[in-house]
């Protein structure tokens, strides 16, 4: 049943947990909308429903992730673009719980330099005031990247500084190839400074091979400017994900893009179906278990 004000499930890149509400997911819309937005979502209902969606206002923006901030308010990642004619730049957003936006950082400009449009993917945050720290997942290799390594960037808000760490990417399993990224990085409970990423391939169906959830702990990592040699993470397999998808739709999606966990700790996953765009249309959006 639909009535008139029925907040669709179109072109979700991104899931937080609300820091407070047991029952409250964010997500937010990629640049296939126009306007980008920020979702609430209610968990509790069954299905889950999007029950409020917030404009984010001011210029350009293509959000593949956001974070809660404890105090308020939330961080976005904007994905930058390098195509001729576009000026759209890989930053991070702080904007209030309405949506306005109070302030953008943008990347270090040696490392805007080696960019790609495969930019920005999630972004996470911990601490509050002075110690307030912000992290995102660059998808895919930039120009200074070793093969088969991408980078997370770490930024110090009071500081107003960027260092970044290399990420080991899986190697491509698909019979017909395509590649291997980042889609999502999220923080996980428990305190500390341990993260969920999601890497993916961008294959479909039978080709589809790479779906998983890693774990790493970003606190045992020597963070460096960029230009320096960087240190690399290491990773845990959580959870591959690709029966979990299987099971729940016509076909396996390419865009596993959302991880988000609750206040008491449940961990959800959502696809971005690209606004249907040569895009078979489905959201999948579901429940694994609790953490």
């Amino acid at each position: 049943i639909r009535s008139d004000d029925t907040i669709p499930w179109v072109a979700l890149s991104g899931l937080a947990g609300d820091p407070r509400d047991r029952d409250t997911l964010w997500a937010v819309s990629d640049s296939v909308l126009a306007q980008a937005y920020i979702y609430r979502v209610d968990v509790d209902r069954h299905p889950a429903e999007i029950e409020q969606r917030i404009p984010v206002d001011g210029f350009e923006l293509d959000v593949e992730g956001i974070a809660a901030r404890p105090g308020g308010g939330f961080w976005l990642a904007s994905e930058g673009r390098t195509n001729v004619g576009s000026s759209r730049p890989n930053q991070l957003v702080r904007t209030d719980a309405a949506g306005t936006v109070l302030d953008t950082v943008p990347l270090p400009p040696s490392l805007v330099a080696q960019a790609t449009s495969s930019g920005f993917e999630g972004v996470a945050v911990t601490g509050s005031g002075a110690t307030e720290t912000v992290y995102a997942a660059i998808q895919r290799e930039w120009g200074d990247d070793l093969p088969g390594f991408v980078k997370l960037a770490r930024y110090e808000v009071a500081a107003d500084r960027w260092t970044f760490a290399r990420y080991p990417l899986d190697p491509v399993e698909s019979p017909s190839r395509g590649w291997v990224g980042l889609s999502e990085l999220t923080l996980l409970p428990g305190g500390g400074e341990r993260f969920a990423v999601v890497e993916r391939d961008d294959r479909i169906a039978l080709d589809a091979r790479v779906k998983r959830v890693y774990e790493v702990d970003l606190g045992d990592v020597e963070w460096r400017e960029h230009g320096a040699t960087l240190d690399t993470v290491s990773k845990t397999l959580l959870r591959d994900v690709l029966d979990d998808l299987d099971e729940r739709s016509i076909s396996v999606p390419d865009k596993l893009e959302g991880l988000g966990i609750t206040a008491d700790r449940r961990i959800w996953l959502a696809t971005d179906n690209d606004g249907v765009d040569e895009n078979y249309g489905e959201t999948l959006f579901f429940s694994l278990r609790r953490w």
